[in-house]
């Protein structure tokens, strides 16, 4: 690092971010220290960057020096350098907080910068910057963010998944999959089942129920005619205000307040069934087991729910109505309309094809449902916002994947935006489009491919954040060895070597116990086989980033060479023929000089 930045460049750069527009950018903030001045907080390394424009001429990449050097050279020159969370300060207002995250986003890098364990951040301010923004600046309450992210999965808010080669638009989008009776059923991918929990959910019905779940039950029932077809049930049921069962027979069980005397009733009139038979059972549970208050989620298929109901009325039998179920009971409908994805609803899990069960509470997400029916109808209600996470996105066949959707996800192609648009989906041939509150966020290992080789309808469509290797964030001495200073090393010779997509990320060597046992595993198992992968088994220049390699046997290196000679392999006749190799082994248990080897021969 330069030695002539001085007090004034320092106040300068200070002066220069109190007036830059876009203030300090988050890639650029500092994790364990602060620079303290005139009351405000500023990222030590950032600072000398900006100071070294002013001292000679150009603005210092975070890679040209570490974080240690940035806090020593402040407190040389007479400035206050104080630990997170030591000091009493709080005002970072001067960190850029302009968090209008892209609705289409992908992270890029090299292997173990971070990108997957940033998207959990990006994917939180999507949801709602405001109510996460004190777990997302704060790297100390990183399990309480991430309990957060896992509570919105749950919720179904977040979904995540992860292309690769064989990954497909019948997987993505929909397609058609065995219903396990020798049919094939159109099922919705990841991709439409999150599109349609984001959309605004309109509903004709506007009673709400501000239930308690310990205190009633949940069913699912399904208001469907199997014999008939068609949707009459359900519009019925709609229209009169109940529910229906199709199952029981032309019998009326308004006297049987217990399993054993509608079985009694059923048998006696069916003398050629089984005690077990599933009418039986069908109306004990909704004879007996629903009770007024109990909420019933109304099935359309295996796989979406269409409307729910709260049970107001008792059981009552009845044949003089316009349709052929004759087992009623009076509900208040509390939602009806676009059908929702089971997703929304059930923890992992799909709709059983049974007319009529209970749910076990725990495999329901009470939150959505009742989110769902205590809103109000009305414009002011606020749309929540939904992410989709695509772990290794340039590893798919985009346009296999995306199809004729790819189009829809710009910005203002969405539902409800200037230029939207719709398409109609080849299975289900439903008119699709993609809701305005969701967010795909995307990451890209660029060691597997370049940015420059991404699928053009993509590079077009999405905004980009590189995520390179930070060794400010591992500014930590293990013996001699100064970790960021070593991991910077290695990083100048591949970028030198190869190119910068292929450099080593800090997150390999962050361990809040790492010692140097550890650091050994670290090189022996993660960073030498990601340089062999890099350079093809070119030894050669892989001893040039380790620092040289020595004789057999001597584990001041990482790497042990031997000349072999052809003669020893193929006779004398040979000798002339063929040119002497050389021979590469790892050493299993380098010594600490094969760490010091790396940054003191430059």
């Amino acid at each position: 690092m330069p030695i002539n930045i001085s007090k004034e460049n320092i106040i300068s750069a200070i002066n220069e971010i109190n007036t830059s527009t876009n203030r300090i950018p988050p890639s650029r903030a500092s994790v364990l220290y602060d620079l303290e001045y005139n009351g405000k907080l500023y990222p030590p390394k950032y600072v000398i960057s900006i100071a070294n424009k002013y001292a000679n001429g150009t603005e210092l990449s975070p890679n040209d020096f570490t974080a240690a050097e940035a806090r020593n050279k402040l407190i040389e020159l007479g400035f206050n350098v104080i630990k997170k969370g030591d000091g009493k300060l709080t005002d970072n207002s001067l960190y850029n907080e302009d968090k209008n995250v892209p609705k289409n986003l992908i992270l890029y890098g090299p292997p173990g910068t971070g990108k997957t364990y940033n998207v959990i951040n990006k994917a939180l301010e999507a949801v709602d910057y405001n109510k996460y923004k004190l777990l997302i600046n704060d790297p100390t309450k990183r399990s309480e963010l991430v309990a957060e992210y896992k509570n919105l999965v749950n919720k179904g808010q977040i979904a995540f998944c992860t292309f690769h080669q064989s990954y497909s638009y019948e997987e993505f989008i929909e397609g058609l999959r065995s219903d396990e009776n020798g049919t094939f059923t159109p099922r919705d991918g990841i991709f439409k089942q999150i599109c349609q929990s984001a959309k605004p959910k309109e509903s004709g019905k506007i009673t709400t129920y501000d239930f308690k779940e310990d205190k009633i039950n949940f069913f699912k029932m399904s208001l469907v005619d199997d014999s008939a077809g068609g949707d009459y049930i359900f519009e019925y049921c709609i229209k009169k205000d109940v529910v229906s069962l199709g199952w029981g027979g032309d019998i009326d069980y308004k006297d049987c307040d217990d399993k054993a005397k509608v079985r009694e009733k059923f048998l006696s009139s069916n003398p050629d069934r089984k005690s077990n038979d599933f009418n039986i059972e069908a109306i004990e549970r909704f004879k007996n087991w629903m009770n007024k208050g109990d909420l019933i989620l109304i099935s359309s298929g295996n796989h979406k729910i269409r409307a729910i109901a709260k049970v107001d009325g008792d059981y009552y039998f009845d044949q003089d109505t316009d349709i052929t179920f004759c087992h009623f009971r009076k509900v208040k409908w509390l939602f009806s309309g676009d059908p929702i994805p089971v997703s929304h609803f059930l923890k992992n899990k799909v709709l059983s094809q049974q007319a009529i069960y209970m749910f076990a509470t725990q495999d329901l997400i009470i939150e959505n449902i009742r989110e769902l029916i205590t809103k109000n109808s009305g414009s002011n209600n606020k749309t929540d916002n939904y992410v989709l996470i695509i772990d290794e996105i340039n590893r798919g066949n985009i346009s296999k994947i995306f199809g004729e959707l790819i189009t829809l996800i710009e910005s203002d192609k969405r539902a409800g935006e200037t230029n939207e648009l719709t398409a109609i989906l080849p299975y289900t041939n439903e008119t699709f489009s993609v809701p305005s509150n969701l967010y795909i966020i995307g990451t890209m290992n660029t060691a597997d491919r370049s940015i420059a080789l991404l699928d053009t309808a993509i590079r077009r469509r999405f905004e980009f954040i590189e995520c390179m290797p930070r060794p400010e964030l591992i500014d930590v001495n293990i013996e001699d060895i100064n970790v960021s200073q070593f991991l910077s090393t290695i990083n100048k010779r591949i970028e030198f070597l190869l190119d910068r997509d292929h450099t080593i990320g800090h997150a390999y060597f962050m361990d809040k116990d790492l010692d140097f046992g550890k650091l050994k595993d670290i090189m022996i198992k993660k960073v030498i086989p990601l340089l062999q992968e890099y350079f093809y088994d070119n030894w050669e220049n892989i001893e040039r980033i380790l620092g040289g390699a020595g004789k057999m046997g001597d584990n001041n290196y990482f790497l042990n060479k031997e000349e072999v000679q052809p003669g020893s392999l193929f006779g004398e006749k040979l000798m002339d023929v063929l040119e002497p190799k050389f021979k590469y082994t790892i050493v299993e248990n380098p010594s600490i000089n094969a760490f010091l080897n790396i940054t003191n021969n430059i």
